[in-house]
């Protein structure tokens, strides 16, 4: 995984599992992931050291790791939109406008 890969995974890995961060770890971790800042910008904010950014940042993503190895959230969502991008290239318009008026009455 090169370093763009890995910085957007670690972006879906923020979204899906963050609120189980603590609320220092999901500040901090926001603020690299989220808002592009770096570690000595984050430094200065939070009124610590960069090595104790780093290491937040590093803890909160190892964490998050944990998290997705054992839910498998992101995993499975990228296989149900394979399954349903093969379902679109299949179906004829019709067969798919079908489809989504049956989800949307709950049949």
């Amino acid at each position: 995984m090169d370093k763009i890969e890995e910085f957007t995974y670690n972006n879906r890995l923020l979204e899906k599992y963050g609120k189980l961060l603590t609320d220092t770890q999901l500040r901090i971790t926001e603020q690299y992931y989220c808002y592009n800042l770096s570690l000595a910008e984050i430094a200065e904010n939070e009124n610590i050291s960069r090595t104790a950014v780093s290491d937040c940042v590093k803890s909160a993503i190892r964490k998050l790791n944990e998290y997705e190895e054992k839910l498998n959230l992101i995993k499975l969502n990228d296989m149900l939109i394979k399954k349903i991008d093969t379902i679109k290239n299949k179906m004829t318009i019709q067969e798919l406008e079908e489809l989504e008026r049956m989800i949307k009455d709950g049949i």
